[in-house]
């Protein structure tokens, strides 16, 4: 049975969060935000953290010149052009929406701000908190989201090259005004799945699909096991399987769930990923977490329930990608002996060193090449 696992690492770089972002940049997460501390308070970070998929470690970036400030509940997505990301909206320390979007390049590790709301029509399109944003050809497209007063289902077009936005005059059957959902791209398409106006506002999930070359909206007719509705959960996008994984969030009743399911977007098919619900094997129950998906495995990243924030970080394997003849091999090679193995660090490939169980191949007919090659 695939499982969770809870990967160790140095989380203490992280802290415990709610609320944040994450965005996957070549081999690194880059985590922004949220709110940090005990549960009862409203501290919003401005912290940016780059987790290294393959070292497993944490740094906190520092970011030269202008820069966002704390805040949580905001939108973010990779950016159009390479190594960057996208930052808008959210909520700060004092509970009011912020209405700016951001660009961060990794490269340089700059900021820059785009976009800066006038309090006029702007107001309802990034003045707020809980909506989304995917980043489609050279534009972005924001949808839905609170204003602290009001909830919205409306789609803005933002063009990051002109840096003027538009809103989409759509047809067909949209959401309700919601907040806190999920958006994924796939292809011409957008597919919005849960939220809510506080609450969720239906018995089980809602998918909506909107075609941007007809800007119509259709309510996704979903088979199989469908997810109780929710807020706060998070679902992330697998380009090779054409399969969406969704995972957590609160219901109805405001509980924090732990319950992971799997979409299929050919069939429009839901199905229920079971694991062992325990502390040790399975993320505990919550909400307001981050996700991203990199290589063969699904990331979580902190989140809280109704009495604590989390720091950790856990992975679900997704599908197995066996590993190379030639690293099998080496692998065999340096388990025989310390003072190998001590020669080879630095030398090798990390991934011959990070693995989780111990690997005996007797076979000379692999082990003796890659003695030859690395020259033992």
């Amino acid at each position: 049975m695939q499982q969770w696992k809870r990967l160790k690492c140095n989380v203490n770089e992280i802290s415990a969060r709610c609320d944040h972002g994450v965005v996957v940049l070549g081999p690194y997460a880059y985590i922004f935000g949220g709110c940090t501390g005990p549960v009862s308070s409203m501290a919003c970070s401005p912290d940016l953290i780059c987790f290294d998929f393959k070292a497993r470690r944490c740094i906190k970036i520092k970011c030269a010149g202008e820069k966002p400030s704390g805040r949580a509940s905001f939108a973010m997505c990779k950016g159009p052009d390479k190594g960057t990301l996208i930052l808008a909206g959210g909520t700060g320390d004092d509970g009011l929406p912020r209405g700016d979007i951001w660009e961060y390049n990794s490269l340089s590790r700059k900021w820059n701000r785009l976009f800066l709301s006038d309090g006029g029509l702007a107001s309802t399109f990034c003045r707020l908190y809980g909506q989304s944003v995917c980043c489609y050809g050279r534009s972005l497209i924001f949808f839905g989201g609170s204003s602290g007063k009001c909830y919205s289902n409306e789609v803005f077009k933002f063009d990051v090259d002109t840096l003027q936005y538009e809103q989409l005059k759509t047809k067909g059957t949209a959401p309700y005004a919601r907040y806190k959902h999920q958006a994924n791209i796939v292809g011409n398409k957008m597919f919005i799945f849960g939220g809510g106006n506080y609450l969720p506002s239906t018995k089980n999930i809602d998918v909506f699909c909107l075609d941007f070359e007809t800007l119509r909206w259709n309510k996704v007719n979903a088979l199989g096991q469908e997810p109780q509705a929710r807020v706060a959960h998070t679902t992330v996008m697998d380009e090779i399987s054409n399969k969406i994984y969704l995972w957590g969030g609160f219901n109805t009743s405001l509980n924090r769930l732990q319950d992971f399911f799997c979409f299929d977007i050919i069939t429009s098919t839901w199905t229920a990923l079971h694991c062992n619900k325990t502390s040790s094997y399975c993320p505990s129950p919550r909400a307001f977490h981050a996700s991203c998906i990199y290589g063969d495995g699904i990331f979580i990243f902190g989140g809280a329930n109704e009495e604590n924030r989390y720091s950790d970080v856990w992975k679900y394997l997704v599908r197995h990608n066996p590993l190379s003849l030639m690293v099998l091999a080496t692998r065999a090679t340096l388990s025989t002996s310390g003072a190998c193995q001590n020669k080879c660090l630095g030398k090798m490939p990390i991934e011959v060193f990070s693995t989780d169980t111990d690997l005996n191949l007797g076979s000379e007919g692999f082990i003796s090449p890659v003695k030859k090659l690395i020259g033992i």
